[in-house]
Parts: structure tokens; sequence; C-alpha cells
């Protein structure tokens, strides 16, 4: 044999001898187990992120869809660590607390939460169609009648929290949802006022606990204040906490004073109703001293705008001083709220029976 003929024959054994530790080796590699990544604690819990919606100065919402619910959600996720502990302890676990036992139509739902300890996540219905905010930029405002039928949704909303003896105190365009069927939701109780007794979050219970020296600071400056003044004891319904927005402020809020919340409810609904009919807020913001002189006088109407005589009327008993404002249950007695409602419910019937209607 030829020195040729040798090497190609080395040659062929080395790479039979190749291949076969190349076979061996996919043989052992086949039979290591491959190991997964750890699932998040949403994909445990079975929610699939889809994207993000929203952010705060505290959170981010994420849409995602629950395999356990079978319905697309929005999950507000809360860093624990990297936001203030009254946030946590006064609005983020009370808005939960809250939220959780009511139960209405026109409130936004609450499914779960949960907890680890980096983040809490708040998991909520989603509203496909935005805010009430939202719909005014898109259509610059909205007709009388569609306008009337979200405020009549509106005030069964807040009626049903008054109910409850729950105050919202942040009621605004943009906590003002839309669903898939554009029925209203209101959302973002975490200014709510409860005035009776609801359970406590595990969450809030276990927050509570190992922040002492929150609690115990506040009761020390709140014992400051009061050490030394004989102060008039104060209606247990009326409030001394301002919160919510300034456009949205009654005039009773904006003084510094104790004021009914209940009734700053339907104020900010009068200012709801006015941007929704009008396309603005009816109080400028901007500078507070000339707000808190606005709202102490009657509310003006924008000409270029056309509204009828009784929607003007209704807005008035609304945006009126404390002693002549409007209550929910008298609301509803409105020529305005009636009339403008039963126009807005016959646009919405099949034509067949309005025909029908007519005929008969």
């Amino acid at each position: 044999m030829s020195i040729t003929q040798d090497q190609q024959q080395l040659e062929k054994v080395s790479d039979n001898e190749k291949d076969q530790k190349s076979t061996e080796q996919n043989a052992s590699e086949s039979q290591t187990p491959i190991v997964e990544p750890p699932k998040s604690i949403l994909d445990a819990n079975g929610f699939k992120i889809i994207k993000s919606i929203g952010s705060g100065s505290y959170s981010k919402v994420k849409l995602a869809f629950s395999e356990n619910h079978k319905a697309s959600v929005a999950i507000k996720i809360v860093p624990k660590y990297n936001v203030p502990e009254e946030f946590l302890r006064k609005f983020l676990y009370s808005e939960i607390t809250v939220v959780k036992f009511l139960k209405h139509e026109n409130i936004i739902k609450y499914y779960q939460s949960i907890e680890t300890s980096h983040r809490l996540y708040v998991v909520m219905q989603f509203a496909e169609n935005g805010s009430i905010l939202e719909l005014i930029q898109r259509e610059k405002r909205i007709s009388e009648s569609r306008a009337c039928d979200f405020f009549r949704q509106i005030m069964n909303g807040v009626e049903y929290c008054h109910n409850q003896k729950v105050c919202h105190r942040d009621l605004k365009c943009e906590n003002i949802l839309l669903d898939e069927r554009m029925v209203i939701k209101i959302i973002d109780f975490g200014f709510a006022k409860c005035y009776k007794d609801i359970p406590k979050s595990s969450g809030q219970e276990k927050l509570e606990s190992a922040l002492p020296s929150v609690s115990k600071a506040n009761e020390s400056i709140a014992t400051k204040k009061s050490s030394g003044i004989k102060k008039k004891a104060l209606d247990p319904m009326l409030s001394e906490t301002y919160c919510g927005s300034f456009a949205y402020a009654s005039p009773e809020l904006l003084k510094s004073t104790p004021y009914d919340p209940f009734m700053s409810d339907i104020w900010a609904m009068g200012c709801v109703l006015y941007a929704m009919v009008f396309g603005r807020l009816p109080f400028d913001d901007k500078y507070p001293g000339r707000l808190i002189r606005q709202v102490q006088q009657p509310v003006q109407f924008p000409t270029s705008v056309h509204a009828s005589d009784e929607c003007k009327s209704c807005i008035k008993k609304i945006l009126a001083p404390l002693k002549r404002r409007c209550s929910i249950g008298n609301l509803r007695e409105d020529l305005w709220i009636q009339t403008a409602y039963t126009t807005e419910k016959t646009r919405s019937l099949p034509r067949s029976l309005t025909s029908r209607n007519s005929a008969s």
C-alpha cells in the first residue's frame, strides 16, 4: 500500500472517530434537561402582558390578558421601595380596601392584587374606550343628549358610593372611563374617604405594622398642633383634607375650611358635565387667586357654543353655593336630565321600534 493510500485510510478513520464523538456528544446533550427561565409573578398568575398603557408619579399601568378571567385587564404596578411610605399607607392600600367592596356597573371592577417583597400589582377591569377627557379632546364637545346619558351614569355611580358612605374626592374627566359598550366606569379611589368600617387589606395591615415610626410621627405632629388650642368639635362627616384637582374643587374646599366631601363630589360632577357640553372647564385653575374669585360668582357660559337653556339651568343648580347646591336626588327631577335622557334613549332604540311607538 502506498503512502498516499495509507494517509487516506488514516484520514477516513479519523473522520469516523469524529462522527462517533459528535453523535455521543449530541446524545449526551439530548439527555441533559433544558432549564426554562423562571416565570414572572404575572405569568405564574395567568397574566400575559400586551403593552404599556400609562404611567403615573409612582406607578406604571400595563394592558394584559387574563387567562383566569378570559378578558383584557389593566395592571397597575407600584414599586414598593421607590415611593413615599405615606403614599402606600394613605392612598394605595386605602384605594384597594375601598374599591374591593364597591360593586356597581359604573364603578371600575377590581379583580385582585398581588404583592411581592418589591412590588404591588393591582389588577382592574380594562376600559377600552379611554376617558371622558380623551373623548372631549377627540370630538371637541359632546352632544347634550349624549352628555346627559353619560351624566346620569356618573350620577348613578356617585350616588351608589355615597349610599355606601364613600366620597370620591377626585372626580374629574380623567377619572371617568368608558368601556367597550361606552358604559361609564369611575376610577381612581386613591383620595376616597369612607365613613364606615371596612376590613383592611392584608397588605395595608402589614405595611402599617412595619411602619410604626411614621404613625408615631404623625400622632406627635397632631398632638403638637392641638395642644393648648380649644378646637370646636368637627362634624364627623366633614373633611379637613384638601385633595383632588383645583379646576374641580368646590368653593368651600378652596377656602381651606372643613367641608362636606359628598357635596364637593356633586360640584365636581357639575364641572364634568360643563366640560362635556362646552368642551372646556368652567373655571380657570392657572391662578389660584382668580379661581377662588371665579367659583364664588355665578357660572358663565361661552357664547361660541350653543346649549339649551334647560341644560344651562341644570349646570347652574350644581355649580352653586353650598346652601343652594342641588342634591343627586333633586337632580333626577331636573327637566333637562329627564328630557335629554329620554331623547338619547329613543335615538338608541331600533328604528322599527321607534316607528311602531310613534305610530301608536
